[in-house]
């Protein structure tokens, strides 16, 4: 689908069903392929209104706050207020999208690697400096791990105290 904005988070359909289930679908949107959305009302028909949506291809979404930022050069960027690194899984597929970018740049200078095999020390390098700058401009990143070390800590701390 094509809906991209900063300002909004998309939703899986489970989580659709579990607002649903809930009574809290309302005030969500239907995200349009055209880069459109319409606010879900309280009066919404879940067959009719949601379920329909769904099976054209259409998704849904949250609003969530967003922050315009400077990039080094003056560069105005729109970004989530936090970039939930954690909410994409595993990182992988962008790492291999950024290697396919990293192939495409090295063909314009006529070099090209010898086997199909990523190089992931330079995916790596460029995927740094990629965060680096967003950083520096402001963009605040949250890692899972972040949280994962944080439960680990709180847990031995509770774990101490038992003892």
């Amino acid at each position: 689908m094509a809906y991209t904005w900063a300002g909004m988070r998309k939703l899986t359909w489970q989580e659709v069903k579990e607002l649903h289930k809930k009574g809290k679908l309302a005030g969500y949107y239907k995200l349009y392929e055209d880069g459109t959305e319409a606010v879900i009302d309280s009066n919404y028909d879940f067959i009719d209104d949601v379920l329909e949506h769904k099976e054209r291809g259409g998704e849904f979404g949250e609003e969530i706050d967003t922050v315009d930022l400077d990039m080094a050069d003056g560069k105005k960027i729109t970004a989530p207020a936090v970039v939930d690194v954690s909410a994409l899984g595993c990182m992988d597929e962008l790492e291999y999208e950024l290697w396919h970018v990293i192939e495409d740049y090295m063909v314009q200078f006529g070099i090209r690697t010898q086997d199909d095999e990523p190089d992931w020390a330079t995916v790596k390098a460029v995927q740094n400096s990629i965060f680096t700058a967003f950083t520096d401009a402001g963009v605040d990143f949250k890692f899972g791990y972040e949280e994962s070390i944080a439960q680990a800590i709180k847990q031995a701390r509770k774990d101490g105290e038992k003892a």
